[in-house]
């Protein structure tokens, strides 16, 4: 069993503590930030850090890939800016201020891993890097074939293969495997311009 004071070095470790002095390293390194608005009396925060982060992959995903930075769930000007209305709060940034992508609540450690696939992926698509884009994606339908955000998956993918084909059937397709798969989700609503091309 590891010792209170063990515990609490990696846990200082593995998070920053202000989002300004971060973003060199972020740059330098290539790594999104994963701001991680917490509440110490919420449930769900405590079960992430108990359950989601310290296991192996979701370890080697933060070091390879994001630089986590948590602040407070109350804390200004932040949790205005970003509209932390319920926690845990996770949100993923590219540069200062602006998201590309976020989630609230408990995300086991499948679900946080297809969470940061996600927001890669859509990072990858907004740069044209198409092909990463899709092997992102891939990973996330193949390893995750259960995770919430599949249903926002559906649609980064068809966008990417519509931009890499211009063939507007990937957009429409896209919307006919939501309705199928996802029908309760709100990306049925949000793509029905699609089932017109």
């Amino acid at each position: 069993m590891m010792s209170g004071r063990r515990a609490k070095v990696e846990e200082s470790e593995r998070w920053e503590r202000d989002l300004d002095s971060v973003w060199g390293k972020a740059s330098k390194e290539g790594k999104l930030v994963l701001l991680d608005f917490f509440n110490p009396e919420c449930g769900d925060c405590r079960r992430m850090d108990a359950v989601t982060y310290p296991t192996d992959q979701v370890k080697e995903w933060l070091n390879r890939t994001l630089v986590p930075v948590r602040v407070s769930h109350e804390h200004e000007p932040l949790a205005e800016e970003f509209r932390v209305v319920r926690t845990p709060c996770l949100v993923l940034l590219d540069r200062p201020g602006r998201e590309v992508h976020r989630s609230e609540g408990f995300l086991s450690p499948g679900d946080f891993l297809a969470f940061v696939q996600l927001g890669l992926a859509k990072l990858k698509y907004e740069r044209a890097e198409l092909e990463s884009a899709m092997d992102l994606l891939q990973g996330l339908f193949k390893n995750h074939p259960e995770s919430p955000s599949l249903a926002e998956a559906v649609v980064v993918r068809g966008r990417c293969r519509y931009r890499y084909t211009h063939d507007p059937r990937h957009l429409r397709e896209a919307h006919e495997q939501l309705r199928s798969d996802f029908p309760g989700s709100g990306w049925v609503r949000r793509t029905l311009q699609y089932r017109l091309l």
